[in-house]
Protein backbone atom coordinates (compact mmCIF):
# COMPACT_ATOMS: atom_id res chain seq x y z
CA UNK A 1 0.00 0.00 0.00
CA UNK A 2 1.46 3.43 -1.14
CA UNK A 3 0.58 6.99 -0.18
CA UNK A 4 -2.42 8.26 -1.79
CA UNK A 5 -0.53 11.18 -3.95
CA UNK A 6 -3.53 12.28 -6.36
CA UNK A 7 -5.82 12.25 -3.70
CA UNK A 8 -3.40 14.52 -1.89
CA UNK A 9 -3.03 17.15 -4.66
CA UNK A 10 -6.92 17.26 -5.30
CA UNK A 11 -6.57 18.64 -1.85
CA UNK A 12 -3.86 20.62 -2.50
CA UNK A 13 -5.37 22.36 -5.16
CA UNK A 14 -8.46 22.67 -3.71
CA UNK A 15 -7.31 24.42 -0.74
CA UNK A 16 -5.93 27.02 -2.75
CA UNK A 17 -9.02 27.31 -5.15
CA UNK A 18 -11.84 26.70 -2.22
CA UNK A 19 -14.73 27.79 -4.50
CA UNK A 20 -18.04 28.06 -2.43
CA UNK A 21 -16.61 26.05 0.12
CA UNK A 22 -17.45 27.69 3.27
CA UNK A 23 -15.03 25.88 5.86
CA UNK A 24 -12.34 25.88 2.79
CA UNK A 25 -12.31 29.93 2.35
CA UNK A 26 -9.01 31.25 2.03
CA UNK A 27 -8.55 33.70 4.84
CA UNK A 28 -5.14 34.93 6.23
CA UNK A 29 -6.04 32.46 9.12
CA UNK A 30 -6.06 29.46 6.61
CA UNK A 31 -3.06 30.48 4.63
CA UNK A 32 -0.59 30.84 7.75
CA UNK A 33 -2.30 27.28 8.62
CA UNK A 34 -1.51 25.87 5.27
CA UNK A 35 2.04 27.38 5.25
CA UNK A 36 2.79 25.46 9.05
CA UNK A 37 0.95 22.15 7.42
CA UNK A 38 2.17 21.66 4.07
CA UNK A 39 5.75 22.17 5.91
CA UNK A 40 5.72 20.34 8.46
CA UNK A 41 3.65 17.04 6.73
CA UNK A 42 5.55 16.35 3.78
CA UNK A 43 8.51 16.14 6.13
CA UNK A 44 6.80 13.37 8.64
CA UNK A 45 5.70 11.65 5.20
CA UNK A 46 8.67 11.33 3.56
CA UNK A 47 10.92 10.52 6.68
CA UNK A 48 8.28 7.95 7.69
CA UNK A 49 8.61 6.41 4.50
CA UNK A 50 12.40 6.42 4.34
CA UNK A 51 12.30 4.55 7.66
CA UNK A 52 9.83 1.84 6.59
CA UNK A 53 11.71 0.99 3.22
CA UNK A 54 15.02 0.37 5.35
CA UNK A 55 13.50 -1.47 7.88
CA UNK A 56 12.74 -3.91 4.85
CA UNK A 57 16.59 -3.86 4.84
CA UNK A 58 17.84 -3.72 8.11
CA UNK A 59 14.83 -5.13 11.18
CA UNK A 60 13.03 -7.34 8.75
CA UNK A 61 12.73 -9.67 11.45
CA UNK A 62 9.40 -6.96 12.24
CA UNK A 63 7.57 -9.94 10.01
CA UNK A 64 7.70 -12.69 12.30
CA UNK A 65 6.59 -11.04 15.37
CA UNK A 66 3.07 -12.16 16.25
CA UNK A 67 -0.02 -9.75 17.42
CA UNK A 68 -1.31 -11.62 20.46
CA UNK A 69 -5.27 -11.06 21.49
CA UNK A 70 -4.62 -7.21 21.00
CA UNK A 71 -7.30 -4.83 22.74
CA UNK A 72 -9.11 -2.35 20.81
CA UNK A 73 -10.60 0.54 22.51
CA UNK A 74 -13.56 2.14 20.69
CA UNK A 75 -16.57 4.17 20.51
CA UNK A 76 -17.71 7.42 19.54
CA UNK A 77 -15.79 10.57 20.35
CA UNK A 78 -15.27 12.25 23.72
CA UNK A 79 -16.50 8.99 25.42
CA UNK A 80 -13.83 8.46 27.74
CA UNK A 81 -11.62 6.30 25.93
CA UNK A 82 -8.46 8.46 26.43
CA UNK A 83 -8.87 7.99 30.40
CA UNK A 84 -8.98 4.08 29.89
CA UNK A 85 -6.35 4.01 27.38
CA UNK A 86 -3.58 6.50 29.57
CA UNK A 87 -4.47 4.35 33.21
CA UNK A 88 -3.76 0.98 31.31
CA UNK A 89 -0.85 2.20 29.32
CA UNK A 90 0.81 2.80 32.66
CA UNK A 91 0.95 -0.28 33.37
CA UNK A 92 3.72 -1.46 31.22
CA UNK A 93 3.98 -4.94 32.16
CA UNK A 94 0.53 -5.60 30.65
CA UNK A 95 -0.08 -3.35 27.90
CA UNK A 96 1.67 -0.97 25.17
CA UNK A 97 0.66 1.24 22.82
CA UNK A 98 2.03 3.98 20.23
CA UNK A 99 3.23 7.21 21.60
CA UNK A 100 2.67 10.51 20.06
CA UNK A 101 6.32 11.01 18.96
CA UNK A 102 6.60 7.19 17.79
CA UNK A 103 2.96 7.82 15.43
CA UNK A 104 4.07 11.39 13.92
CA UNK A 105 7.51 11.07 13.79
CA UNK A 106 9.04 7.43 13.95
CA UNK A 107 6.90 5.19 12.54
CA UNK A 108 9.92 2.80 11.59
CA UNK A 109 12.26 0.63 13.74
CA UNK A 110 14.98 2.39 11.55
CA UNK A 111 13.68 5.95 12.32
CA UNK A 112 13.15 5.07 16.47
CA UNK A 113 16.80 3.47 16.59
CA UNK A 114 18.14 6.48 15.14
CA UNK A 115 16.21 8.79 17.47
CA UNK A 116 17.58 7.23 20.19
CA UNK A 117 21.21 6.56 19.21
CA UNK A 118 20.73 10.98 18.44
CA UNK A 119 19.82 11.07 22.25
CA UNK A 120 22.64 9.05 23.76
CA UNK A 121 24.70 11.64 21.98
CA UNK A 122 23.18 14.23 23.21
CA UNK A 123 23.26 13.18 26.73
CA UNK A 124 27.02 13.07 26.54
CA UNK A 125 26.43 16.97 26.16
CA UNK A 126 24.04 17.93 28.59
CA UNK A 127 20.70 16.70 27.21
CA UNK A 128 20.35 20.46 24.72
CA UNK A 129 18.16 18.61 22.39
CA UNK A 130 15.96 16.73 24.88
CA UNK A 131 15.42 19.95 26.93
CA UNK A 132 14.73 21.78 24.00
CA UNK A 133 12.11 19.22 22.95
CA UNK A 134 10.77 19.29 26.46
CA UNK A 135 10.21 23.16 25.91
CA UNK A 136 8.37 22.61 22.56
CA UNK A 137 5.98 19.68 23.88
CA UNK A 138 5.13 21.87 26.80
CA UNK A 139 4.43 24.91 24.32
CA UNK A 140 2.69 23.75 21.88
CA UNK A 141 0.67 20.75 23.25
CA UNK A 142 -0.93 22.40 26.05
CA UNK A 143 -3.20 24.54 24.29
CA UNK A 144 -5.32 21.13 22.76
CA UNK A 145 -8.29 21.24 24.10
CA UNK A 146 -9.73 17.60 23.95
CA UNK A 147 -7.29 15.60 25.90
CA UNK A 148 -3.80 16.42 27.58
CA UNK A 149 -2.00 15.83 24.72
CA UNK A 150 2.22 14.88 25.04
CA UNK A 151 4.81 13.89 22.59
CA UNK A 152 5.42 11.04 25.55
CA UNK A 153 1.72 10.13 26.09
CA UNK A 154 -0.08 7.17 24.18
CA UNK A 155 -2.42 8.64 21.13
CA UNK A 156 -4.70 7.46 18.73
CA UNK A 157 -2.37 5.70 16.41
CA UNK A 158 -5.09 5.97 13.74
CA UNK A 159 -2.53 8.85 12.62
CA UNK A 160 -0.63 5.90 10.96
CA UNK A 161 -3.23 6.08 7.97
CA UNK A 162 -1.86 9.32 6.88
CA UNK A 163 1.20 7.73 6.15
CA UNK A 164 -1.33 6.15 3.08
CA UNK A 165 -3.47 9.68 3.43
CA UNK A 166 -6.41 7.51 4.07
CA UNK A 167 -7.48 8.31 7.20
CA UNK A 168 -10.71 10.27 8.84
CA UNK A 169 -8.55 12.67 10.33
CA UNK A 170 -8.05 14.11 6.46
CA UNK A 171 -11.30 15.70 7.40
CA UNK A 172 -9.64 17.90 10.13
CA UNK A 173 -7.04 19.33 8.13
CA UNK A 174 -9.23 19.71 4.68
CA UNK A 175 -13.24 20.33 5.98
CA UNK A 176 -15.06 19.18 2.43
CA UNK A 177 -18.47 18.05 2.72
CA UNK A 178 -18.53 14.41 2.56
CA UNK A 179 -15.48 13.80 2.68
CA UNK A 180 -15.79 12.16 5.96
CA UNK A 181 -18.40 9.38 4.51
CA UNK A 182 -16.17 6.56 3.09
CA UNK A 183 -13.67 6.83 6.23
CA UNK A 184 -16.76 6.77 8.85
CA UNK A 185 -18.84 3.99 7.41
CA UNK A 186 -14.95 2.24 7.04
CA UNK A 187 -16.20 -1.47 6.20
CA UNK A 188 -18.71 -0.81 4.29
CA UNK A 189 -17.46 1.97 2.19
CA UNK A 190 -14.18 0.36 0.95
CA UNK A 191 -13.75 -2.35 -1.36
CA UNK A 192 -12.32 -5.57 0.50
CA UNK A 193 -9.01 -5.35 -1.17
CA UNK A 194 -8.48 -2.09 -0.49
CA UNK A 195 -9.30 -2.43 3.24
CA UNK A 196 -7.31 -5.80 3.74
CA UNK A 197 -4.14 -3.36 2.36
CA UNK A 198 -4.67 -0.61 4.46
CA UNK A 199 -5.15 -2.88 7.51
CA UNK A 200 -1.98 -4.86 6.85
CA UNK A 201 -0.37 -1.57 6.79
CA UNK A 202 -1.48 -0.41 10.02
CA UNK A 203 -0.19 -4.24 11.42
CA UNK A 204 2.61 -3.68 10.06
CA UNK A 205 3.48 -0.94 11.82
CA UNK A 206 2.18 -2.58 15.05
CA UNK A 207 5.04 -5.97 15.07
CA UNK A 208 7.42 -2.93 14.68
CA UNK A 209 6.03 -1.51 17.66
CA UNK A 210 6.43 -4.50 19.38
CA UNK A 211 9.74 -5.49 17.66
CA UNK A 212 11.66 -2.43 18.83
CA UNK A 213 10.15 -2.79 22.45
CA UNK A 214 10.73 -6.51 22.60
CA UNK A 215 7.99 -6.91 25.51
CA UNK A 216 7.20 -9.77 24.85
CA UNK A 217 4.13 -10.49 27.90
CA UNK A 218 2.99 -7.21 26.93
CA UNK A 219 -0.43 -6.71 25.04
CA UNK A 220 -0.97 -4.71 22.10
CA UNK A 221 -3.70 -1.69 23.26
CA UNK A 222 -5.19 0.89 20.69
CA UNK A 223 -7.51 3.51 21.61
CA UNK A 224 -8.99 4.77 18.54
CA UNK A 225 -12.50 6.09 18.03
CA UNK A 226 -11.88 6.18 14.81
CA UNK A 227 -11.31 2.45 14.82
CA UNK A 228 -15.71 2.13 15.13
CA UNK A 229 -16.33 1.87 12.21
CA UNK A 230 -13.41 -0.78 11.34
CA UNK A 231 -14.70 -3.93 13.71
CA UNK A 232 -14.95 -6.34 10.74
CA UNK A 233 -11.64 -5.38 9.59
CA UNK A 234 -9.57 -5.59 12.52
CA UNK A 235 -11.12 -9.12 13.08
CA UNK A 236 -9.96 -10.10 9.81
CA UNK A 237 -6.61 -9.29 10.79
CA UNK A 238 -6.61 -9.86 14.69
CA UNK A 239 -9.24 -12.90 15.04
CA UNK A 240 -8.77 -12.91 18.43
CA UNK A 241 -9.02 -9.14 19.22
CA UNK A 242 -10.07 -8.08 22.15
CA UNK A 243 -12.93 -5.02 22.42
CA UNK A 244 -13.85 -2.33 25.08
CA UNK A 245 -16.73 -0.35 23.31
CA UNK A 246 -17.97 2.77 25.54
CA UNK A 247 -21.08 4.75 25.01
CA UNK A 248 -22.20 8.11 26.39
CA UNK A 249 -25.21 9.78 26.03
CA UNK A 250 -26.07 11.68 22.59
CA UNK A 251 -27.53 14.48 24.45
CA UNK A 252 -24.24 15.41 26.09
CA UNK A 253 -21.73 14.07 23.67
CA UNK A 254 -23.49 15.68 20.28
CA UNK A 255 -22.04 18.74 21.74
CA UNK A 256 -18.57 17.50 23.05
CA UNK A 257 -17.85 15.92 19.73
CA UNK A 258 -18.60 19.04 17.55
CA UNK A 259 -16.46 21.44 20.16
CA UNK A 260 -13.77 19.07 19.43
CA UNK A 261 -14.40 19.31 15.71
CA UNK A 262 -14.77 23.36 15.79
CA UNK A 263 -11.74 23.22 18.10
CA UNK A 264 -9.82 20.81 14.51
CA UNK A 265 -11.33 22.89 11.92
CA UNK A 266 -10.48 26.42 13.50
CA UNK A 267 -7.52 25.41 13.66
CA UNK A 268 -6.82 24.16 10.31
CA UNK A 269 -9.28 26.23 8.33
CA UNK A 270 -11.51 29.27 8.99
CA UNK A 271 -15.26 28.08 8.79
CA UNK A 272 -17.60 30.47 8.46
CA UNK A 273 -20.07 28.70 10.24
CA UNK A 274 -19.85 26.35 12.88
CA UNK A 275 -22.26 24.49 12.74
CA UNK A 276 -21.90 23.84 8.92
CA UNK A 277 -20.92 19.93 9.41
CA UNK A 278 -23.56 19.56 12.39
CA UNK A 279 -25.90 16.83 10.04
CA UNK A 280 -22.76 14.55 9.04
CA UNK A 281 -21.64 14.82 12.56
CA UNK A 282 -25.28 13.54 13.69
CA UNK A 283 -25.04 10.69 10.94
CA UNK A 284 -21.40 9.58 12.04
CA UNK A 285 -22.17 9.31 15.51
CA UNK A 286 -25.35 7.52 14.96
CA UNK A 287 -23.09 4.82 13.16
CA UNK A 288 -21.13 4.48 15.63
CA UNK A 289 -23.19 3.92 18.30
CA UNK A 290 -25.09 1.39 16.04
CA UNK A 291 -22.46 -0.68 14.15
CA UNK A 292 -19.68 -1.76 16.67
CA UNK A 293 -22.24 -3.48 18.98
CA UNK A 294 -24.14 -5.42 16.04
CA UNK A 295 -20.38 -6.81 15.41
CA UNK A 296 -19.10 -7.20 18.18
CA UNK A 297 -22.06 -9.35 19.79
CA UNK A 298 -21.61 -11.24 16.69
CA UNK A 299 -18.20 -12.68 19.02
CA UNK A 300 -18.23 -14.54 22.15
CA UNK A 301 -18.46 -12.93 25.30
CA UNK A 302 -15.12 -13.23 26.61
CA UNK A 303 -13.82 -10.80 23.50
CA UNK A 304 -15.60 -7.93 23.99
CA UNK A 305 -16.92 -5.50 27.31
CA UNK A 306 -19.69 -2.74 26.65
CA UNK A 307 -18.88 0.55 29.53
CA UNK A 308 -21.20 3.00 30.13
CA UNK A 309 -19.12 6.74 29.77
CA UNK A 310 -21.24 8.23 32.94
CA UNK A 311 -20.75 5.02 35.33
CA UNK A 312 -16.90 4.42 34.24
CA UNK A 313 -15.48 8.10 34.75
CA UNK A 314 -17.00 8.10 37.89
CA UNK A 315 -15.48 4.63 38.73
CA UNK A 316 -13.18 3.63 36.55
CA UNK A 317 -11.02 1.91 38.81
CA UNK A 318 -14.08 -0.44 39.13
CA UNK A 319 -14.43 -1.17 35.55
CA UNK A 320 -10.69 -1.66 35.09
CA UNK A 321 -10.11 -4.60 38.19
CA UNK A 322 -13.40 -5.98 36.73
CA UNK A 323 -11.30 -5.81 33.31
CA UNK A 324 -7.69 -7.79 35.04
CA UNK A 325 -10.50 -9.94 36.69
CA UNK A 326 -11.75 -11.14 33.39
CA UNK A 327 -8.48 -11.84 31.69
CA UNK A 328 -6.72 -13.25 34.96
CA UNK A 329 -4.21 -10.11 35.04
CA UNK A 330 -2.44 -9.46 38.33
CA UNK A 331 -2.70 -5.82 39.65
CA UNK A 332 0.99 -5.50 40.47
CA UNK A 333 1.75 -2.74 43.42
CA UNK A 334 3.07 -0.09 41.64
CA UNK A 335 -0.23 -0.26 39.52
CA UNK A 336 -2.38 -0.93 42.58
CA UNK A 337 -0.97 2.64 43.46
CA UNK A 338 -2.15 4.43 40.64
CA UNK A 339 -5.46 3.02 40.55
CA UNK A 340 -5.43 4.81 44.64
CA UNK A 341 -4.84 7.77 43.48
CA UNK A 342 -6.75 7.87 40.14
CA UNK A 343 -9.38 7.30 42.22
CA UNK A 344 -8.35 10.68 44.38
CA UNK A 345 -8.27 12.69 41.62
CA UNK A 346 -11.41 12.00 40.50
CA UNK A 347 -13.20 12.91 43.86
CA UNK A 348 -11.85 16.37 43.72
CA UNK A 349 -12.44 16.66 40.08
CA UNK A 350 -15.07 19.29 38.51
CA UNK A 351 -16.09 19.30 35.15
CA UNK A 352 -15.93 23.16 34.01
CA UNK A 353 -18.59 22.48 31.64
CA UNK A 354 -21.11 19.73 30.79
CA UNK A 355 -22.05 20.07 27.24
CA UNK A 356 -25.42 19.99 26.03
CA UNK A 357 -27.03 19.37 22.48
CA UNK A 358 -28.67 22.74 22.87
CA UNK A 359 -25.26 24.51 22.77
CA UNK A 360 -25.72 23.78 18.93
CA UNK A 361 -29.37 24.49 18.37
CA UNK A 362 -30.37 20.96 19.06
CA UNK A 363 -33.14 20.90 22.07
CA UNK A 364 -33.33 17.67 24.01
CA UNK A 365 -36.37 16.27 22.66
CA UNK A 366 -35.02 16.33 18.83
CA UNK A 367 -32.19 14.55 20.28
CA UNK A 368 -34.28 12.07 21.54
CA UNK A 369 -35.64 11.53 17.67
CA UNK A 370 -32.78 12.26 16.02
CA UNK A 371 -31.13 9.10 18.04
CA UNK A 372 -34.32 6.94 19.10
CA UNK A 373 -32.77 3.83 17.15
CA UNK A 374 -29.89 4.50 19.65
CA UNK A 375 -32.20 4.82 22.81
CA UNK A 376 -33.50 1.74 21.74
CA UNK A 377 -30.18 -0.37 21.51
CA UNK A 378 -29.02 1.66 24.88
CA UNK A 379 -31.93 2.44 27.14
CA UNK A 380 -29.70 3.28 29.96
CA UNK A 381 -28.69 6.48 27.56
CA UNK A 382 -32.09 7.65 28.31
CA UNK A 383 -31.82 8.00 32.18
CA UNK A 384 -28.52 9.89 32.26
Amino acid sequence: MHFNLIFYLQLVIRSFFPGKEKAMRLTWWRLRSLAIFYFVFPFCIITGWIGLLLDEIFYRGYKKVKVKKPLFIIGNFRSGSTLLQRVLARDHHHFTSLRTWEIYLAPSVSQRKFIFALMKVDKLFGSPVFKKLQEINKANFSGIQMHKVSLYEPEEDEALFLYLFASLFIWFFYPVKNLEKAFAHFDHSFPLCKRRKMMSFYKSCVQRHLYFHTQKEAIFMSKNPAFTPKVASILELFPDARFILLVRTPHQLLSSVMNWFKFAWTTMADPADEKLFLSDVVELTRHWYLYPLKALRALPKNQWELYNYHRFVTCPWIYIRRLYKKYGFKISASFQKILYELENKIAQYKSPHLHSSEDFGIPPDKIEEIYKDVFRVFPFLRNV
